[in-house]
């Protein structure tokens, strides 16, 4: 009950999901943000660690 009595702590919340829908086009969870690009929803291992290796290279 006291988090959800939290006001500061909600309007944080809200402040930060509003800056990820507005800054990253985040409308889904989950959303990953890699190297400035939106990833939208669950992707196996592989897709991430394909993604990290390009920017590595």
């Amino acid at each position: 009950d006291a988090c959800l009595a939290d006001e500061a702590m909600i309007d944080a919340i809200v402040a930060s999901r509003m800056r990820g829908e507005q800054e990253y086009s985040v409308s889904s969870t989950p959303s990953f943000i890699i190297d400035g690009e939106t990833i939208a929803g669950a992707r196996e291992a592989e897709f991430f660690i394909d993604k990290v290796e390009d920017l590595i290279d």
